[in-house]
Formats: structure tokens, sequence, C-alpha cells
């Protein structure tokens, strides 16, 4: 999508959707992606829409997300690690699975979900604000690959394939077969 696209999407939205429902005094805060935060789109809308109301605009500097959006750093970047990690293993081992497909795609963020509302996962979620920086130094959290990911994980206990993942609620080591195919998922 190019650039004035972006920007055509973003006004249509800013000037239907959040305008007519904005209140009397509101804060925007938009991230940094350029898309959204054009002066020039806004101006003309502010003009003609804002007699009356109060509206600032504010942006989220690049690079911070972990600082300003701790979800996002902490929690969210492990869904888009998972998603990531499933792609890249399809690609690499050229299995026929069109992740494009809508059943694909939700059958995938069901798995990516399921696994990661296991119990080994509640603290990523809730100590989100525990991974920045505390006295100059970053603290990690827990994340995926050292806990489904163990490279040393080995053979799929159901067959003699390759361990793709170790499933975060019974320990099981899958093949991807055996995980996505099979839809390994617990209740």
């Amino acid at each position: 999508m190019t650039t004035v696209r972006i920007n055509q999407v973003y006004n249509f939205r800013y000037q239907n959707v959040f305008l007519p429902e904005m209140p009397d005094n509101c804060l925007l805060l938009l991230d940094s992606y350029g898309g959204q935060n054009d002066d020039d789109m806004f101006n003309e809308v502010d003009e003609e829409v804002n007699s009356g109301k109060l509206l600032e605009r504010l942006t989220i500097p690049p690079k911070t997300t972990p600082f300003i959006q701790p979800l996002d750093y902490g929690g969210f970047r492990n869904c888009k690690l998972f998603a990531k990690r499933i792609s890249n293993f399809v690609i690499v081992e050229q299995i026929q699975i069109n992740l494009k497909e809508r059943n694909n795609i939700i059958k995938m963020w069901s798995l990516i979900f399921n696994q990661l509302n296991s119990e080994k996962f509640r603290n990523i979620f809730k100590n989100s604000w525990k991974c920045l920086e505390k006295d100059g130094q970053k603290l990690e959290s827990e994340n995926i690959n050292n806990i489904l990911f163990d490279l040393n994980s080995g053979i799929c206990d159901n067959c003699s394939n390759t361990s793709f993942i170790i499933c975060s609620y019974c320990d099981e080591n899958l093949c991807f077969n055996h995980f996505f195919s099979n839809y390994h998922y617990h209740e």
C-alpha cells in the first residue's frame, strides 16, 4: 500500500469514525508510524470539524514501545515471535501449508493463543512492566524461546520426526504435523 493510500485510509477513519464520536476535550495518542502522524492530513480536518472541540494530538516517540507500551513488549512480542516461528518453519521445511488461507490463519492464532494462555506464560503478561530497565540494566522476562522452543528437545513423542515445539500444557515434544496439522489444542 502506498503512503498516499495509507493517508487516505487514516484520513477517512479520522473524519468518519473518530471525530463524530470525539468528546469536547480529547487527547489523541498516536503511534510514530508515518501514515498516522502526518500533520497535513490532520490540519485540514481539524480546522473544518474542530469548531467548539479541543483536540490535542501527541505522538509516541519511535523506539519507545518498551517504556510506553510494556504489554506490547513483554506480551504481544511473544505472539509475534510465535507466528514468525511458525511461518519461518513452513518456509524453511517447505511444508505444503498456505498460511495465508483464512482457516490456517485462524488455526495458527488459535494455537498461539492457546499455548500462551497456559500457566507457564501467566507472568509474562502480568509482569510486562518488569521487562523494562532497572538501574541501567535491561530485565528480561520469560519468552517463548525458553519455554516452547528448546532446540535440544529432540524427537516428537508421537512419531520419529524432529520436535518443533514443547507443549506448554502437557510438556510433550511435538513435530509440526502433530502440533499444527493435528491441532494440538488444550481445553
